[in-house]
């Protein structure tokens, strides 16, 4: 699927606001390191949506950290999708960095 740079630019304008509403709520889950609690509330977030947005989702659990997702979409006739990261953070819950913020179109949080 091709999908052109203002078509992809006025989408994104469409969706803002429920995005960083989206953002600020992962952003703000305690996903520090040794949290293996807080780590599965993001992933069950964004297992969530991109099970929305069409991706095969597979999550395999873990004893001593958070669970780990993957993601991939269904192949087409370009390939696929597939998509990698990490949840947790180096911000432990006294860290004092807790919440997100906007200033002008930077967005500061810990997650």
């Amino acid at each position: 699927m091709n999908i052109s740079a203002d078509a992809l630019k006025l989408w994104l304008d469409a969706e803002y606001e429920e995005y960083l509403s989206f953002l600020k709520e992962l952003v703000e889950i305690n996903s520090f390191s040794l949290n293996s609690t807080g780590s599965n509330r993001v992933q069950d977030l964004l297992q969530r949506e991109l099970k929305i947005c069409g991706m095969h989702v597979e999550r395999t659990a873990l004893d001593s950290c958070g669970d780990y997702i993957f993601a991939k979409s269904c192949p087409d006739e370009s390939g696929y999708l597939m998509l990698a990261g990490h949840v947790d953070t180096v911000h432990s819950e006294d860290s004092g960095f807790s919440s997100f913020r906007l200033d002008g179109e930077r967005g500061y949080g810990p997650g």
